[in-house]
């Protein structure tokens, strides 16, 4: 007997279980790879020849793409759907991994990145539209609760098994065909068992009619009219440009200027990444007990930066591996909180706003992370790597005022 997907009520059909494991497991599709590089980073310089901050760059042009995508995925979104984006999406970041693993030189490699970025970018807009559509409530959070939690195994993963499949298949390239084969077999069964719910059809055949009719705008145009959208995206941006500084450079910094084996600034960084588990179970219990949103994400982001000031001036190794674990957790702390305000911003809830909402949210900051890789590597070149990471954490700053301003929407 075939399986209705569409059978029971809506936010209760069976078929969401399916569409839960379908949509986290695509973390380990964005994740496992993207910190690839930053473990690889000696090797990447050997092998291309190349100089750190353009080794680096294969780390922040796969942001960048993402946040390019985010634009150009929101009218992607409008036009193929929420289910045919997703398939897409996941298909691009399998082919930009086979292009990784054959790249014959660094131009090569960073347009292989590059395309896994459009593929991450896409998936990311289109994650909002597709959870408020089979979601509800708790299992809402549950699930952003969860995306975080699957990101943050992921971080850990690629950071633990990087350098033991390097020299189990003999050459850190062929590494990335491993990651391709993986993701290639989640883009097949997207392409099968991923389906749009019939509420999130519904939204956006009258959104087509809309627009058709001209009486309704894009999802970015309307989405850029609400103010707290772009207070979020301040917040959101500076916690991403400080995170891809660690996600980058904490393992050369332990090793350059702390004086760590890189074994164990490796582990350090892979349990940075697993701590974010942590923090995204601490941010979804909040999300889901308090009815306030604004403490969350003000509470973390201080926090997060006394934290990451911490890491740059005690000497101590202990202490150094407390707070880089506790800045890895942080980071996840409000990104549920986050998520949620996104959604609530518009009401009554309306999914076909939510892809233009993303690409500003979490947009533009993805496209300013293309830049921390040359700004944190001329800033270290000029004083060092502490001064660096000093001012990207000072930077943290204008998130902080921005969500002291930004409008709450619990209820």
């Amino acid at each position: 007997m075939k399986l209705d997907i569409y059978a029971g009520k809506p936010f209760h059909r069976p078929y969401r279980i399916i569409m839960a494991v379908l949509i986290l497991v695509i973390n380990f599709c964005t994740m496992v790879p993207y910190v690839a590089p930053a473990v690889f980073m000696g090797q990447i310089m050997e092998s291309f020849q190349v100089d750190m901050s353009l080794a680096s760059l294969s780390m922040t042009i796969q942001l960048g793409a993402t946040g390019i995508c985010m634009f150009i995925g929101s009218f992607i979104l409008d036009k193929l759907g929420v289910q045919k984006s997703l398939i897409l999406s996941v298909w691009a970041m399998a082919i930009g991994n086979v292009l990784a693993c054959i790249a014959p030189n660094i131009t090569v490699f960073l347009a292989a990145r590059f395309i896994s970025g459009f593929g991450q970018g896409l998936y990311t807009v289109s994650m909002n539209p597709i959870l408020t559509t089979w979601f509800e409530g708790k299992e809402l959070t549950f699930m952003l609760t969860g995306g975080g939690i699957f990101s943050s195994i992921a971080l850990a993963i690629s950071y633990s098994i990087n350098l033991p499949l390097c020299n189990l298949v003999g050459n850190w390239q062929t590494v990335f065909g491993i990651y391709a084969i993986f993701i290639t077999v989640i883009a097949v069964l997207w392409t099968f068992f991923g389906k749009a719910s019939p509420e999130g059809i519904a939204a956006e055949k009258a959104s087509k009619q809309m627009q058709s009719s001209e009486k309704q705008q894009s999802s970015l145009l309307r989405a850029a009219k609400e103010p707290e959208y772009w207070k979020l995206m301040v917040y959101a941006s500076i916690m991403m440009l400080a995170n891809t500084s660690i996600a980058t450079f904490l393992p050369t910094y332990l090793t350059t200027e702390r004086g760590m084996d890189m074994s164990i600034a490796t582990t350090i960084s892979s349990l940075n990444s697993l701590f974010g588990i942590a923090g995204s179970l601490l941010g979804g219990i909040l999300c889901a007990q308090l009815w306030r949103r604004k403490p969350t994400l003000i509470v973390a982001i201080a926090i997060y930066i006394v934290v990451g000031f911490g890491i740059t001036i005690f000497k101590s190794s202990a202490i150094i591996v407390i707070l880089a674990l506790a800045a890895g957790a942080l980071y996840f702390v409000p990104l549920t909180t986050q998520s949620t305000v996104t959604i609530e911003v518009k009401q009554p809830v309306d999914p076909t706003i939510l892809g233009g909402a993303s690409c500003i949210v979490s947009g533009i900051g993805q496209l300013l992370c293309v830049v921390v890789s040359f700004i944190f590597s001329a800033i270290a070149t000029a004083t060092s790597m502490t001064i660096a990471y000093r001012i990207f954490f000072g930077a943290c700053l204008l998130g902080l005022i921005a969500a002291i301003f930004l409008k709450e929407t619990g209820k």
